[in-house]
């Protein structure tokens, strides 16, 4: 029982895991995309695009 616990804890980390690096990619990914389109866009022209 306990070990069947800690491997669904474990499957669990990794899901969270995965999504909390596509979100970086993505995030990251968007706002290098952003700032190398222009310069002088102002931060509501970024959430736009967010």
């Amino acid at each position: 029982m306990h070990f069947d616990y800690v491997w669904g804890g474990h499957w669990v980390m990794w899901i969270f895991m995965i999504i909390i690096w596509i979100l970086i990619i993505l995030g990251g990914a968007a706002i290098f995309k952003w700032v190398t389109s222009s310069k002088t866009q102002s931060p509501e022209s970024a959430l736009e695009i967010l």
